[in-house]
């Protein structure tokens, strides 16, 4: 034990060159990776005035956790985007948004992650995060406005809403239903189908595995909202995605959100996936 110690405090060369060479191939995916994603003259503002925080951040975020868990770049990037906007971090989001041009993430598939947000952290959020898209967009010479994925009308979209829910959740929805006292109904029964699920949960663009993946993330960011996010988990299964992507999800957005609500979203993983079982 005291050898220990005293390797820890005095550092033994060896243990030393080894951290110092971790230390520097974190940088060095950092850089690289901020590269891909942003361009070769990309330059974090803060180095200029922080470039000790700056390389806290990027070293975590793009040296560490992009190169971690089961997500590719371009599920790390969506989920990002969603997160972003339920957490209000709109100073990140325009640089997120170029990150996913840069991937060659699709126009309409970038505004349908965004779109997916709007049920579960208000419209507000959405729309301001639509008008960042919309001028970055613009300034790449995208023409708006760009193709629809609406799949329902006025006349079904309770019904499709309700098919997507029951596939997911089956008999719990019935029953929820059933449950519900009349005076909630209209929101819980009529507009969570409709709006929340027939609205956008039916669009073309994304996999219901990859909208799942975006409202895990939303309510994750949202915080406070466990059963809920209980329940995604839950949906996120059924749809394909696996506890490790969950938990990637959270480790991804733990440097936006911190750790008491990733911690939070971590016991809320074990359960809901405990309880799958």
């Amino acid at each position: 034990m005291k050898k220990t110690l005293f390797a820890a405090l005095f550092c033994i060369p060896l243990m030393c060159g080894a951290a110092m060479a971790d230390n520097n191939d974190r940088a060095d995916k950092a850089k690289a990776k901020m590269a891909e994603l942003f361009g070769n003259d990309y330059v974090p503002t803060l180095t200029q005035t922080d470039p000790d925080f700056a390389a806290i951040r990027d070293n975590l975020i793009y040296g560490e956790l992009y190169y971690q868990g089961s997500l590719n770049d371009t599920q790390r990037t969506l989920v990002t985007i969603a997160g972003l906007i339920a957490g209000e971090q709109f100073d990140y989001l325009k640089q997120e948004i170029e990150a996913a041009l840069n991937l060659k993430i699709a126009p309409d598939i970038i505004k349908e992650a965004i779109y997916q947000t709007a049920p579960y952290c208000g419209i507000g959020k959405a729309e301001k995060a639509i008008n960042i898209s919309n001028e970055v967009f613009t300034a790449r010479g995208i023409t708006l406005p760009l193709k629809s994925h609406a799949t329902v009308n006025e006349e079904n979209r309770f019904e499709k809403g309700r098919d997507v829910q029951v596939g997911m959740y089956g008999k719990r929805i019935t029953d929820m239903h059933k449950a519900t006292p009349d005076i909630q109904k209209y929101i819980s029964v009529n507009h969570l189908s409709a709006y929340c699920f027939g609205d956008f949960f039916t669009r073309t663009g994304l996999s219901p595995k990859e909208r799942e993946m975006l409202i895990f993330a939303v309510i994750l960011t949202l915080g406070g909202a466990e059963g809920q996010l209980q329940g995604h988990a839950l949906g996120n299964i059924t749809t394909g995605n696996t506890k490790q992507n969950l938990i990637d999800i959270a480790a991804l957005l733990m440097p936006y959100n911190g750790f008491p609500r990733t911690l939070n979203a971590l016991n809320v993983i074990n359960k809901a996936i405990t309880d799958k079982k």
